[in-house]
C-alpha cells in the first residue's frame, strides 16, 4: 500500500509543479489526475499496489466534505444573497458535466465493439 501511495503523492507532486510552472489555471490536484490518467493508460492498465491505495482512501473521501459543510456555515449570509448566480452556475455545469459524460460513454462503448 505505501508504493501505492507514493505513486499517487508523486503524481500530485508533479500537477503542483505543472500548474505553478506553466501558471495553468487549475489545481495542481487536477493536473496530477490527468497525468495518471495518461500513464494508466499509456501502460494498459492499473497496477495492484495503486488499486489497492486508492480503494483504501476512498474509505475516507466523506471526510472531505466537512470543510465544504463548514463553508456553507460561515458563508451563509453570502450564499442566500446569491443563491440565483450560485444556482445557475451549478445547474450548467451539470449539464456540461452530463454531456461530456454521455460524450465519453458513447466514445468508449463505441471503442470497445
Amino acid at each position: 500500500m505505501l508504493m501505492g501511495l507514493i505513486v499517487l503523492v508523486v503524481f500530485q507532486l508533479a500537477g503542483e509543479w505543472l500548474a505553478s510552472y506553466f501558471s495553468l489555471p487549475l489545481p495542481g490536484p487536477v493536473c496530477g489526475l490527468f497525468l495518471l490518467l495518461v500513464f494508466l493508460i499509456l501502460r494498459g492498465g492499473v497496477d495492484s499496489f495503486v488499486l489497492n491505495a486508492s480503494n483504501k482512501l476512498f474509505a475516507y473521501l466523506p471526510m472531505l466534505l466537512i470543510p465544504i459543510t463548514a463553508g456553507i456555515y460561515s458563508w451563509f449570509n453570502f450564499l442566500s444573497s446569491s443563491w440565483l448566480e450560485i444556482g445557475g452556475v451549478l445547474l450548467l455545469s451539470f449539464f456540461i458535466t452530463y454531456l461530456f459524460s454521455f460524450f465519453m460513454m458513447t466514445l468508449l462503448s463505441a471503442r470497445q465493439r
